[in-house]
């Protein structure tokens, strides 16, 4: 009896001991289910809404951006957790005004110039580069211009102030500046190491009129520039070549550690080139084309080249594909973003990798509204919805939410 006691002792024990086991796993499942309901990432027919007077520039660090403001001549930091805006950087230079910023978590950079009568002769030609290190507030002046006037023969879409800049993770900042040479306006590619405080030319043009230098990139170790030459003066330039300035825009690839130069393209129009990794995209223009352009992706290993969007693209309507002007691409480690001109809408990004069109925004009204991505960086996609009576928005995708959400 003694025994038969024990026995039934020992079974309730182990029943309740299994009881206790599924109640914990049971709470831990449940536990687990919350904790995926939460993550769900937000659907991107609801993106997050920015102050309309924000231009977004870059990064300060994954919650900060640093943007210029629209409705005054101002650097600002805005966080996209609080909310909250401030000013960080005024010119330098009284009467300048502030242009081509380019951030990383380390420093921000920007042009600084003087603004002359608005007539497209009277060029700017007073300027500065100025960089800040956000985390002791040094500030230093990269570069100044050489010019005491703007009374050069020179044609008139060059500029005497930089078009350009590119900063790198490593900080390294490169761009094109218009110089003088035995009397001669140029254009000058210049590499500057912010750590070092150190200057280096890594490529000059012939003056400006035959060649000039536009649109430098950096990532790593690389540096890319596109070289336009052989000034395009036909009257119908679109028959004969194309309906750009110059005839013929090559790309060229320069390594900073082994000093060398690679020329990618000959004799053709690629330009504003964009690396991430292995892979670089530019512009292509090609021959007998009026106000039309694509997308074309380098594998910087192979050195293959293939469209990957344009007329022909899935997301493209047939009755204005064929003239679509597209511009300035950007790479990051799974998108490539590019913009329209002429107010053509974007509604949409490239997945490299699934080598697919993402759509980015479903809650649009085609006819009435235009989406243009106004910054793509590693972390997020900033965005500017333009609608009709005053009914604008300014907002943002986070990357990794967009990613599990398609």
């Amino acid at each position: 009896m003694k025994k038969l006691k024990i026995y039934i002792s020992v079974i309730i024990i182990i029943f309740l001991a299994l009881i206790l086991v599924g109640i914990k796993e049971n709470f831990l499942i449940t536990q687990e289910k919350e904790n995926k309901t939460s993550a769900t990432p937000k659907s991107i027919d609801n993106p997050i809404d920015l102050p309309l007077n924000l231009l977004i520039k870059g990064m300060m660090n994954t919650n900060e951006v640093v943007a210029t403001d629209k409705d005054s001549n101002k650097i600002l930091l805005y966080n996209l957790t609080t909310k909250k805006q401030s000013t960080i950087i005024e010119p330098l230079n009284k009467g300048y005004y502030i242009k081509n910023v380019v951030s990383n978590y380390d420093w921000i950079v920007w042009i600084e110039y003087e603004m002359q009568i608005q007539d497209p002769s009277n060029k700017p030609f007073k300027w500065f580069i100025v960089a800040k290190d956000v985390k002791t507030g040094k500030v230093i002046t990269v570069d100044k211009s050489i010019f005491t006037d703007n009374k050069y023969d020179i044609p008139l879409f060059v500029n005497l102030t930089p078009d350009n800049l590119a900063l790198s993770k490593e900080n390294i900042l490169v761009y094109a500046k218009s110089n003088l040479e035995d009397s001669n306006v140029i254009s000058q590619l210049i590499l500057y190491d912010l750590n070092t405080e150190v200057s280096k030319t890594i490529s000059k043009s012939k003056e400006v009129s035959k060649e000039l230098i536009y649109l430098p990139n950096i990532y790593g170790d690389k540096v890319a520039w596109s070289l336009f030459r052989d000034l395009n003066d036909d009257v119908d330039r679109n028959i004969t070549f194309r309906n750009t300035q110059f005839k013929y825009s090559d790309i060229y690839i320069y390594e900073i550690k082994t000093g060398t130069t690679k020329q990618m393209t000959k004799d053709d129009f690629y330009h504003a080139p964009s690396m991430f990794g292995d892979y670089m995209v530019a512009i292509h223009t090609p021959l007998n084309r009026d106000s039309y352009s694509e997308v074309v992706l380098f594998n910087l290993n192979t050195g293959d080249k293939k469209s990957i969007i344009n007329e022909n693209s899935p997301i493209e309507k047939d009755d204005i594909a064929k003239n679509i002007y597209r511009d300035r691409p950007v790479i990051n480690e799974n998108f490539i973003s590019w913009f329209n001109t002429g107010g053509f809408n974007n509604n949409y990004i490239y997945d490299y990798k699934k080598q697919k069109f993402v759509k980015l925004y479903k809650n649009i009204d085609d006819e009435h509204q235009s989406i243009t991505i106004t910054k793509m960086t590693d972390n997020y996609i900033f965005m500017f919805l333009r609608s009709p009576n005053d009914n604008d928005r300014n907002m943002y995708i986070e990357t990794d939410k967009f990613i599990e959400s398609n």
